[in-house]
């Protein structure tokens, strides 16, 4: 250790050696800290969540992905972060198209540049009282091309998405919708995996899952 020494009566009783350089690592600290995140039922078929920040870096938005077996998410919304803040903060988002049975929620919180985290995942007892008034039946499923999307007890306008397991949207559309009649879909060019079809109507959403070979 350069530019150290012993001192006092005993200095010639001891040898100074020296040590390796000691180091440690600086962890960054995390973008968002979450205090809470919680799922309940509420009245009708809605599933009210809630969640609270104790500080936020860079925080652009929560994206609140739903799953009904825990294990492949599809995004079902978003809500606005506070970027940058060291007071606690809380959010809201209510699921009005929650399926009866055990629904599995997490938050995607994406910061301005693009980066993510996951929070934990919260299981909630929805009722599912009140059923959806939108069906849709895609085929060929798996597909390695063009799809066909049918969609029954509905007529009129609607929102058609289509997101990787993965949460990013890939394709968003606004359609016209008569039941029975068909709606394509080319994913000639997209990579094969597992994607989650959207489609919002006034009446709800429907999801279903995409095989792409």
């Amino acid at each position: 250790m350069e530019g150290a020494s012993l001192v006092g009566v005993d200095a010639p009783n001891y040898i100074l050696v020296s040590v390796d350089d000691a180091y440690g690592i600086i962890q960054k600290p995390l973008p968002v800290t979450l205090i809470s995140f919680e799922g309940k039922q509420r009245s009708g078929s809605s599933v009210g969540l809630t969640w609270r920040t104790a500080t936020e870096k860079d925080n652009d938005y929560f994206q609140v992905e739903r799953s009904q077996d825990g294990r492949a998410f599809a995004a079902i919304g978003q809500v606005k972060g506070n970027g940058t803040t060291n007071v606690v903060q809380a959010y809201s988002y209510t699921d009005g198209t929650a399926l009866a049975g055990t629904v599995y929620y997490r938050l995607k919180q994406v910061d301005y540049d693009g980066k993510f985290e996951y929070s934990k995942v919260i299981a909630v007892k929805a009722s599912g009282a009140a059923s959806l008034h939108t069906s849709i039946v895609a085929k060929p499923n798996p597909t390695s091309g063009k799809l066909v999307l049918i969609a029954s007890h509905h007529k009129g306008a609607g929102n058609v998405a289509l997101l990787h397991s993965s949460g990013k949207v890939m394709l968003a559309k606004e359609v016209q919708i008569e039941p029975g009649q068909p709606i394509e879909i080319d994913l000639s060019g997209w990579s094969p995996g597992v994607y989650y079809l959207q489609l919002k109507t006034a009446t709800g959403m429907a999801v279903t899952k995409i095989v792409k070979q």
